[in-house]
């Protein structure tokens, strides 16, 4: 478990109360999907809990809140299909994460990034991202969508070695939810679609 008991002392009866109020209020479409959204909390707890499989709707929380947890020396590799530089500058969850990226990597967190391009053009596209990322020490490569085609990866991911946490996304058309797991056997077969991938990547240097 990540949290320690002493982060819950927090009272919630009055807002259990609350949830049950609106779970009376059945004509309500509005209270309807709050206790909808409520439901899909709990069972989310109760699956962390159990250290089970999760499924958080926000990539970037879920990478950004482990990351903020790492110290000195701890590695976060990522393979990054997110490029699109006007999520990069605008989109509010993923500018927390990249600020959680530059204080990571600037208090000692090892971070290597690749990024997987769809078309020659998406490097000068991404090219203020990957400077900004190479600015604080950040281990920036990419690579050619069509030199992977032969293999059976996740198409984003990320391996957090000191928690063996794995998390990734499992369809492209929908990268904000992926699946979050902490699993040994897990982590060594994504580690080794991370080095077949390496294998294709050029060095962003970042600016001269």
């Amino acid at each position: 478990m990540f949290f320690k008991k002493t982060a819950f002392k927090k009272d919630y009866s009055d807002f259990i109360e609350k949830i049950d109020t609106l779970r009376e209020s059945k004509d309500d479409p509005i209270s309807r999907i709050v206790s909808y959204d409520f439901d899909k909390l709990y069972e989310l707890v109760n699956k962390t809990v159990k250290n089970e499989i999760i499924t958080p709707t926000n990539m970037y929380d879920a990478n950004r809140i482990p990351l903020e947890m790492l110290e000195k020396g701890d590695v976060f590799r990522g393979v990054s299909a997110i490029i699109n530089p006007y999520d990069w500058a605008h989109d509010e969850a993923l500018l927390m994460y990249k600020n959680a990226n530059q204080l990571a990597a600037k208090r000692g967190v090892v971070i290597e990034r690749t990024f997987v391009l769809q078309k020659e053009s998406d490097i000068d596209a991404m090219r203020p991202i990957m400077d900004d990322q190479v600015a604080v020490g950040i281990d920036v490569r990419y690579v050619m969508e069509n030199k992977l085609r032969t293999l059976s990866y996740f198409p984003d991911f990320t391996v957090i070695p000191k928690y063996d946490l794995i998390i990734y996304v499992p369809n492209l058309a929908n990268l904000k939810t992926c699946v979050v797991v902490k699993d040994n056997n897990l982590q060594a077969d994504i580690m080794k679609d991370y080095e077949i991938v390496q294998r294709y990547v050029s060095k962003w240097a970042g600016l001269s």
